[in-house]
C-alpha cells in the first residue's frame, strides 16, 4: 500500500475550493443549531454557532469573492452583530428578536440574488438529532 505523501496532501488542499452552495449549507445547519442553542439558554453553545456562521462567511469571502451573492453578504453583518449582543447579555428575548431579522435578512439576501425559492425559517426541530441543546 502507497504511503501518504504530505507534499501531495497540501498539494490537494490548496487546489480544493469549496463550492458557494456547500458553504450555505454549512451556514444553513449552524443557523439552525443557533436557534436551538439561544432559545435552550445554552449560551456558550449559541456563541459557538455564531463563531461558525462567521467563519463560513469568512469562507465564502474567501473563496467565493467574486460572486455576486457573496458581495451582498454584508446586509447580515447588523443583525449578526445584534444577534451576538444577545448572546453575550443572555437575553432570550432579544436573541428570539434578533434571530428573526437575521432570518429575514437571510430571505431579503436570497430574493435579491434571484433564489428567493430558498426560503428560511425557525427551525421546527434540531438539524441534528444526536446533539443536546439545553
Amino acid at each position: 500500500m502507497p504511503q501518504a505523501d504530505s507534499t501531495n496532501a497540501v498539494k490537494y488542499n490548496s487546489m480544493y475550493t469549496p463550492g458557494f452552495g456547500e458553504l450555505m449549507g454549512g451556514i444553513q445547519v449552524h443557523h439552525a443549531k443557533l436557534w436551538f442553542a439561544g432559545t435552550n439558554d445554552n449560551w456558550k453553545l449559541a456563541q459557538f454557532e455564531i463563531h461558525e456562521l462567521n467563519e463560513l462567511l469568512e469562507d465564502l469571502h474567501k473563496y467565493q469573492s467574486e460572486r455576486k451573492e457573496t458581495k451582498l453578504l454584508s446586509m447580515l453583518e447588523p443583525a449578526i452583530e445584534k444577534l451576538d449582543s444577545s448572546i453575550s447579555r443572555k437575553r432570550e428575548s432579544d436573541f428570539v428578536q434578533n434571530y428573526k431579522y437575521l432570518t429575514r435578512l437571510c430571505n431579503d439576501c436570497h430574493k435579491e440574488t434571484q433564489y428567493e425559492y430558498i426560503k428560511i425559517k425557525i427551525p421546527g426541530k434540531p438539524p441534528v438529532g444526536n446533539q443536546e441543546y439545553k
